[in-house]
């Protein structure tokens, strides 16, 4: 998905064409523990919404436009938590 993405957004700007503002690209749950595929996500005019614990922590550190909601009903301050504690790729509570 990531590679088909990029390639669109290649083409699009082959053709001198960028995302609209108005209309982005958003990744619902999206989630990956390469940084490759992070990276590949960059400059794409793609965001990414987590709904559940990403590695939130590397999309960051790459720069990728991210936001964090939970499902309706839901506490947003779980999946906070959640990302502060992820087992592998935790947030800073800075963050």
């Amino acid at each position: 998905m990531v590679q088909s993405l990029a390639a669109t957004t290649s083409q699009l700007r082959q053709l001198k064409h960028t995302p609209s503002a108005e209309n982005p690209t958003v990744l619902v749950g999206f989630d990956s523990s390469q940084r490759a595929h992070w990276e590949d996500l960059l400059n794409t005019g793609a965001q990414v919404l987590a709904r559940r614990a990403i590695h939130l922590s590397t999309a960051l550190s790459v720069g990728v436009p991210t936001s964090a909601a939970p499902p309706e009903g839901e506490s947003p301050w779980q999946l906070i938590s959640e990302h502060v504690h992820h087992q592998s790729d935790p947030v800073s509570v800075r963050a």
